[in-house]
């Protein structure tokens, strides 16, 4: 379980592994010889092979310098002649400040303990890491929303303030022209045709300000989507967007409850085709507020036949005035049009006709 490198080399490993580094500093007497084996022990390698790297160090073989700047760099500043207590175990953090310091040698129960001890306070420092992590990441992003908000806001000022210039230009143009036919008015025609033109001018600038406030009605548009079951839900979509984000929009409410459905307004009444989802909720007179419906498969067909129905009616319809014809015809033969009275035919109606045309009739004198 020992480091085979370098000091350095350990202690590099343990910063990239962001692991605990953990140094033992052994000698060459009895209770070195325990500890080592405690330290070898399965119970205490099962412990420590996650989150450790761990070096050996022996006095013997290792420089005295060395050995008294690890353990200097381990006890407080103010002991200027620091004891080195061999054997020693030092559980150094990523800081570089030991977590944990056993001097001498203890059982493997208790340095089994110990490594859980040390584990805790790495798992509450990770914790707290997380957290800090977490919280700088929570405050990256209300610093992008509110750059992306002041941005927003910023660019939609300076677009009203664009068109209100343009709006104080032609009001000033068309005031400029009222007031040049007032003052070179010569007559009364003259006169007149000033105060048609200031008129006109207050004309154009309340239309200009309908057209205004029917650009702001128009930008977005209002969608109430009505359900087969009755329910209903509504969403605001920009004007420009295209039918097909609103139809994306209601199949993410709904789900796969009513199927590959299809939308279509009731008044006027029209199902959307295909080229219809390609356009713009504006340009399908959606905006600024409308109410769709969305149609399953079984219900389309059923609105397709009833599209149909006109051309079945159109037949009915010709049988009727057949029928109407034959009728008219037949009134003709059995009663007589008096004025918009048709009476019944009598043997005396068909004689006086038939004297009519045999010359018979008085009409004829």
């Amino acid at each position: 379980m020992w480091f085979g490198g370098s000091v350095p080399a350990a202690i590099a490993a343990a910063k990239e592994r962001s692991s605990v580094f953990v140094v033992f500093v052994a000698g060459e007497d009895e209770q070195s010889t325990e500890m080592a084996a405690r330290w070898e022990d399965e119970k205490v390698t099962e412990a420590a092979s996650d989150g450790f790297v761990a070096i050996k160090i022996d006095t013997k073989r290792s420089e005295p310098i060395l050995i008294l700047s690890l353990v200097q760099s381990f006890v407080d500043d103010d002991d200027e002649n620091p004891v080195v207590c061999v054997p020693s175990s030092f559980f150094i953090g990523d800081n570089g400040i030991p977590l944990e310091v056993i001097a001498g040698s203890v059982s493997v129960e208790e340095l089994v303990t110990r490594i859980h001890k040390v584990k805790q306070k790495e798992i509450k420092k990770e914790i707290e890491r997380r957290k800090t992590g977490k919280e700088m990441l929570e405050y990256k992003r209300r610093q992008e929303e509110e750059l992306t908000k002041r941005m927003l806001e910023e660019r939609n000022r300076e677009k009203a303030e664009e068109r209100a210039a343009r709006e104080r230009i032609r009001q000033q143009i068309a005031m400029d022209r009222a007031e040049r036919a007032a003052r070179f008015a010569k007559s009364k025609e003259e006169a007149e045709a000033a105060k048609a033109a200031a008129l006109q001018a207050k004309q154009a600038e309340i239309e200009a300000r309908k057209e205004a406030a029917q650009r702001e009605r128009s930008a977005i548009a209002r969608i109430q989507f009505r359900l087969p079951d009755g329910s209903s839900f509504t969403n605001q979509f920009p004007s420009e967007a295209r039918l097909e984000e609103a139809r994306q929009f209601a199949a993410q409410t709904v789900g796969n409850t009513y199927g590959n459905f299809s939308l279509a307004t009731m008044f006027p009444r029209r199902e959307f085709t295909k080229e219809d989802y390609g356009k713009k909720l504006l340009e399908l007179e959606l905006a600024p507020s409308a109410s769709v419906v969305l149609l399953p498969p079984s219900v389309r067909s059923a609105h397709q036949q009833e599209h149909s129905a006109p051309s079945a009616s159109g037949s009915i319809e010709q049988s009727r005035q057949a029928v109407r014809k034959r009728v008219v015809e037949k009134r003709g033969e059995d009663f007589k049009k008096e004025g918009k009275i048709y009476r019944l035919r009598t043997q005396d109606d068909g004689e006086d006709e038939n004297n009519t045309w045999n010359g018979n009739s008085t009409q004829q004198m």
